[in-house]
């Protein structure tokens, strides 16, 4: 067989050799050849391996002009590829030319008519081999074939024969076919229409790939595109009963959604009846699993072609400016404000998913990433900026060691106990007179020095500002005064006889905001209980978000459906001058009385934290809500806090925020808003309480400017939910989370004070500044008073050893989560508790419960009055825009110049896209010592991971990004060598972990939180001495102490509240608490890489 090969290849080349080509002769050969590999494999094999045999086909292929060679050759090549990839690997590898020698054949082939059949075969050969050649497609171009394939679909547009071959050689091409290619593929769509089903998929494929391209898209668009998809749409919507042809309809809705991204696209949709016409079909299509990514895709096509429509309101701006131009720095705050303001714009949700549950996510505190609603981890050599060795470390002191002392020599009031002689400590009575006449001089020095600098801010020109006693006897008068209502129907005496306080009353009277306030809410007085046992993640059902977007998109088709009524306008009110009263609301209310449909629902936001701006029902019980952005800022839509009345028991009312503007939310993954019912606080004693159903975040229609830091998003986002209010014409709250407003602070403060007295602890509340609106910015100083008797006890520290511990809470005024961990921490640090003891026997604590009190009052979510980032100001504060930063700044800066340097700082936050408790850290300096200091600076994360179930030590990061790096935590890192400067996140929605996952954190679990950071500093002096565990050991002791707490829970009803871990406590002195065992540097400890848990 194979010397039969070999001899009619011989006699081949010679034919082809002569200089009288002899076509009979030829055509003979070339059969003979054809026929010999159709049956013998060897022969097959033998050419295969012999690249001059095929040399010699390839040139009668190009060499012999008549058609009947040309069948013969390519049906002998067709042959040889039998053997699937594995031959045309071969042949290729033999013959890198025969793909260009086949492309020839075929631009020569489709000159002559009626020759369907080369050109099916050579179509066919160039597919199998062109998928493997990388060059096929430059091959293409340059020798004319796209023009060819595209008359050749124009010839045979109902030549099913041809077409089949033709366009899988034009699939392999189709990024780079020609105009024509559109025109001939849209002409065959058409004619195919509910037959011819394989022809149909393949020009659907083609015409997919084509239009990615936008030049391609707009061909198509300009050849009708869009009405042929529209009515191949119907047509196969009508044929496909029992949904067998789902990825056919899906190729015309997915060709639909690129050919709309052009605005000629829109245009031709909208003329088309598109609209209708999509939602028409996704609506019949919603309920069935099957249709899924149909009905997505139709989704998508709606929202990119929804008519552009401004947010309704006049303005993006804050309703309510405060102006920066009463100050002496006014043009200096201009200056900071517009370097500042690109800075603090939400760059962090760069991505635009379209898609229902996806999720490109990094945080409100832009510390880390989030992509999956969960977490993820930076690796900690991620874009570190290391310091200099210890040995060069000098501490960056931005001001003279004069300044310091003068302004904060008195904010150290314990330094007098240091110095008490020994006689005074014997009666600590006699040490507090002596205390409180010092700190009086103190107090009066730093009064004179502010004067001379003239900043309004500092502390020594609160004496006067607020009234003690006295003024708290008037608080009916102020009340009046004020046109402040303590509630619904509700007066001082009611209030009071019914069990209320007014403390909290004394509190809001005196707390100053940008906006009159209306009312104290109900919150606030009748305070709050958390629920017994913990609240479940809702589950998500996956199609709400489906369907809501089609509601949204019946707006367009049916307007006359919609009411737009505007039921609360801030806007308004504030041109108004303040001036709607209550006889407008009642108004409303009668008037709705005399009707049959439900009435609609009254709301209200003026009061202390509460936060939206307009609401406007555009269905029955449908209403779109719209949030006021920080005040001087048109962003940060995030936080909610509101009142509504009128409502009706059992209805399902439904709220539309649609002014959010991060591209994803924990709300997609389980979260629900909380709520608070007036009746249920005064009969029952229920406090806030997570609510609401089919809750959804997702992109709607309304366009994002730059201006509202739009950047490359260019749509808001709507949170969606629907609540059933349980009684009828109650008063009800619906928030963002957990309110904690500075009144509360202030109470609570009070109360703690009181509570520190009665249990002989040091404690001072200082007025440490002035925020910009002039309410007053607390610094509290909490510790055990010295104990001469206890000198000889080993576990004693006496006070002038004692550690600093600097904590500060709620600089982002949204984060009210981080004021509850801190409500926790003051009320445990101040109890008579063992371990509160031992950390005040430890510790001397400086704790700034909350950084920035205009923006909790004012109901902003991230800035300040001036509009700025506190948090991205440490770098270089200013003393009149950013008051309390730069005096917490510079209290730590003269700590670190007197030798007490903190030994531990720690900011709490709150995260919006991650769940959890978790900790944000520095990494260590570059030194010889750098192991001992990651080892140290793991020691708090690690102490809490063992005494809280709440919190992931592996969702901890230890990287310094340089965006960061004007942060509280990095800036006392950087430039005053603070290691432990830490700053700890705590969840809005649940966990994800541990014995709590899957349900939401409550009030309690915040509170316990605190309570078990004041337990991990204990702990942390342990942690901070031994040699770290491996990574193995560690996992091991972190899975007994869950044992054990879940053992102790399995027979109690959940609740955060009984979760607490117990622990063995060493308490080292003040050398060990720096020092490390000595056998650190053994070859028997673990790595470095084996000390990270998310490793």
């Amino acid at each position: 067989t194979t010397s039969k090969i070999d001899s009619l290849l011989e006699t081949l080349g010679k034919l082809i050799d002569s200089n009288e080509k002899k076509l009979d002769h030829i055509r003979y050969v070339t059969l003979k050849i054809k026929q010999t590999l159709t049956t013998q494999e060897k022969a097959r094999k033998k050419l295969l391996d012999e690249s001059n045999h095929i040399s010699i086909l390839l040139v009668a292929l190009q060499t012999v002009p008549d058609i009947q060679v040309l069948l013969n050759i390519t049906s002998s090549i067709d042959e040889l590829l039998v053997g699937g990839k594995r031959s045309i690997s071969t042949l290729l590898a033999r013959q890198v030319t025969i793909t260009q020698v086949l492309i020839d054949a075929l631009v020569r082939a489709s000159k002559f008519h009626s020759q369907d059949e080369v050109i099916i075969i050579l179509a066919t050969l160039l597919c199998k081999l062109g998928a493997k050649d990388k060059k096929i497609s430059v091959k293409a171009r340059l020798s004319g074939l796209l023009d060819i394939l595209a008359n050749l679909l124009k010839q045979n547009t109902t030549n099913y024969k041809v077409l089949q071959p033709t366009l899988h050689l034009v699939k392999l091409l189709a990024i780079k076919c020609k105009a024509g290619t559109i025109t001939a593929l849209l002409r065959i769509i058409s004619g195919c229409g509910n037959r011819h089903i394989l022809t149909l998929r393949s020009c659907l494929t083609i015409l997919t790939r084509l239009v990615q391209n936008k030049n391609n898209a707009v061909m198509a668009v300009n050849q009708n595109g869009i009405s042929t998809m529209m009515d191949l749409a119907i047509s196969w919507h009508k044929a496909d009963v029992r949904n067998k042809q789902v990825l056919l309809r899906k190729s015309i809705f997915t060709i639909l959604k690129s050919l709309t991204f052009t605005k000629t696209g829109k245009r031709k949709f909208t003329e088309s009846n598109g609209f209708r016409i999509v939602y028409q079909l996704c609506m019949d299509s919603c309920e069935l699993k099957v249709l899924d990514n149909f009905v997505t895709i139709g989704t998508q096509i709606l929202r990119r072609c929804y008519p552009e429509v401004s947010l309704p309101i006049a303005n993006l701006n804050n309703p309510v400016q405060f102006n920066l131009g009463v100050f002496d720095g006014s043009t200096r705050a201009d200056k900071i404000h517009n370097a500042f303001d690109e800075n603090y714009m939400d760059h962090s949700d760069e991505q635009d998913n379209n898609n229902e549950g996806s999720a490109s996510d990094s945080d409100g505190d832009y510390e880390d990433a989030d992509n999956t609603g969960t977490s993820r981890q930076p690796s900690d050599n991620e874009d570190v900026d290391e310091l200099p060795s210890s040995e060069q470390a000098i501490p960056k002191i931005t001001r003279s060691e004069e300044d310091l002392k003068e302004s904060y020599r008195a904010f150290l009031p314990e330094l007098e106990l240091m110095n008490a002689i020994d006689d005074q400590l014997s009666n600590p009575l006699n040490l507090v007179a002596d205390v409180n006449e010092n700190m009086g001089k103190n107090a009066a020095k730093y009064e004179k020095y502010s004067s001379k600098d003239g900043n309004p801010y500092a502390s020594g020109a609160l004496s006067s500002l607020i009234s003690g006693e006295s003024g708290r006897s008037t608080i009916s008068d102020l009340a009046k005064q004020q046109n402040l209502k303590l509630g619904p129907e509700i007066d001082l005496d009611s209030f009071v006889s019914r069990g209320g306080t007014t403390n909290i009353v004394n509190e809001s009277l005196t707390t100053k905001s940008v906006m009159p306030f209306t009312e104290i809410p109900m919150p606030e007085l009748f305070g709050h209980s958390s629920p017994e046992s913990a609240e479940p993640l809702l589950e998500r059902k996956s199609t709400i978000q489906r369907k809501k977007i089609l509601q949204d998109i019946e707006r367009v088709i049916y307007p006359e459906k919609i009411m737009n009524d505007v039921v609360y306008d801030l806007d308004l009110s504030i041109r108004s001058g303040f001036k709607a009263t209550a006889k407008e609301s009642l108004k409303i209310l009668e008037s709705r009385q005399n009707e049959t449909e439900i009435p609609q629902l009254n709301f209200n936001s003026r009061f202390e934290c509460g936060n939206l701006r307009k609401v406007i029902r555009v269905r029955g019980q449908e209403y779109d809500l719209l949030l006021n952005p920080d005040i001087n800022t048109k962003q940060h839509h995030q936080w909610f806090y509101f009142e509504v009345r009128n409502m009706v028991k059992g209805v399902r009312y439904r709220f539309n925020i649609i002014n959010c503007i991060k591209n994803n939310s924990q709300f997609n993954y389980g979260m629900q808003p909380v709520f608070y019912s007036t009746y249920n606080a005064i009969n029952e004693g229920i406090g806030w309480i997570r609510a609401g159903s089919n809750i959804c975040y997702y992109k709607n229609y309304f366009p994002r400017t730059v201006a509202a830091g739009g950047g490359g998003i260019k749509s808001y986002y709507t949170m969606s939910f629907v609540i059933e209010f349980p009684h009828n014409d109650d008063t009800c709250f619906l928030a963002y989370h957990y309110p904690y407003t500075f009144s509360t602070m202030k109470v609570h403060l009070e109360h703690i004070q009181k509570i520190a007295a009665s249990n002989s602890i040091y404690f001072k509340s200082q007025e440490f500044c002035l925020t910009l609106k002039g309410n007053i910015c607390k610094l509290l100083t909490i510790t055990n008073y010295p104990n001469n008797g206890r000198h000889n006890d080993e576990r004693y520290i006496p006070i002038e050893k004692r550690p600093y511990i600097v904590l500060s809470a709620r600089v982002h005024p949204g984060e009210s989560n981080s004021s509850w961990v801190m409500k926790g921490l003051l009320d445990f640090i101040t109890s008579d508790d063992d371990y509160a003891i031992l950390l005040r026997d430890s510790y001397i604590f400086k704790i700034i419960p909350m950084l920035n009190p205009d923006g909790v009052i004012n109901g902003c979510h991230r800035c300040s009055l001036s509009g700025h980032d506190l948090n991205r100001c440490w770098i270089s504060p200013d003393s009149q825009v950013h008051p309390t930063i730069f005096h917490m700044k510079g209290l730590i800066q003269y700590m670190v110049i007197i030798g007490k340097s903190p030994l531990v700082f720690c900011d709490f936050h709150g995260h919006s896209r991650r769940k959890n408790v978790f900790t944000y850290a520095c990494h260590p300096r570059t030194n010889g010592n750098q192991k001992t200091e990651d080892q140290m600076l793991r020691a708090l994360p690690r102490a809490l991971q063992e005494v809280s179930p709440i919190f992931s030590y592996q969702s901890c990061s230890f990287a310094v990004e340089k965006s960061k790096e004007s942060t509280a935590r990095v800036v006392l890192w950087k430039e005053l060598f603070i290691l432990r400067s830490y700053t700890m996140e705590s969840t809005y929605c649940g966990m994800d972990q541990g014995i709590y996952k899957g349900f939401h954190v409550n009030t309690t679990a915040l509170e316990n939180m605190g309570k078990n950071f004041c337990k991990g500093l204990l702990k942390m002096k342990d942690l901070s001495i031994r040699k770290v565990h491996s990574k193995n050991r560690l996992s091991v002791q972190i899975s007994s102490d869950r044992e054990v707490v879940r053992k102790e829970d399995s027979n109690v009803e959940m609740n955060p509240g009984d979760s607490a871990v117990t622990f063995e406590l060493h308490i080292p002195n003040e050398a060990q608490i720096l020092s490390v065992d000595s056998d650190i540097g053994d070859s028997s400890s673990s790595t470095e890489s084996d000390e990270l848990a998310y490793d």
